[in-house]
């Protein structure tokens, strides 16, 4: 009896290491496919146009949803991006932004012809 009972905690301690595991693989794609994105997507990309909207995410000022009208492809957005009172006091909708592509900074300028290079945070998610 104790050896049934041996064998039986034995196989259900192999199905959770399974489980555990297909997890873990599960997890470990989805930062994978999430790092490609920001490689490709935000570290590639290169582009001149204009802030469309800055919505807060969840009426949290620190978190917003960036949208700009790229004056050579189209309308690119960015989900849910970590900012400081910085960002918040000198960035606002119809401000020009710059960005070349490899670089982590996005360059918004004022009409006035001010700007200032801001790092988009992404809440930590790429650091």
């Amino acid at each position: 009896m104790m050896k049934q009972k041996t064998i039986v905690l034995s196989v259900f301690l192999v199905i959770l290491l399974m489980g555990s595991c297909t997890w873990w693989r599960y997890k470990k794609a989805l930062e994978e496919q999430a790092r490609e994105w920001y490689d490709k997507e935000y570290i590639g990309k290169q582009f001149i146009g204009k802030i469309r909207s800055i919505n807060q995410h969840e009426s949290n000022p620190f978190k917003v949803v960036i949208s700009i009208d790229d004056t050579s492809e189209f309308h690119i957005s960015y989900g849910v991006t970590c900012v400081d009172q910085m960002f918040n006091e000198f960035v606002a909708e119809g401000d020009s932004v710059f960005k070349t592509a490899g670089s982590k900074y996005i360059k918004f300028c004022k009409p006035d012809k001010r700007c200032q290079e801001i790092e988009l945070n992404f809440c930590n998610k790429f650091k």
